[in-house]
């Protein structure tokens, strides 16, 4: 349970595959360690598709170059 309030996500039935929910978690943990913005890590957690993630690390990862 601790785990799930440090990702700052919940994956509920029928809202988000077990794929998915890992990838976000995966992408807010990738995102910490490149030192991107909290503003980053808040767009991660409300995304609700892999691409829009994806869209969001490519942005981020643009503007930090």
């Amino acid at each position: 349970m601790q785990d799930l309030q440090f990702y700052g996500i919940e994956r509920r039935n029928n809202i988000m595959s077990r794929e998915t929910y890992n990838y976000k978690r995966t992408a807010i943990t990738t995102a910490r360690d490149l030192c991107y913005s909290d503003e980053v890590v808040m767009q991660i957690r409300n995304a609700k598709t892999e691409n829009e993630i994806s869209r969001i690390m490519r942005d981020a990862r643009l503007k930090e170059v």
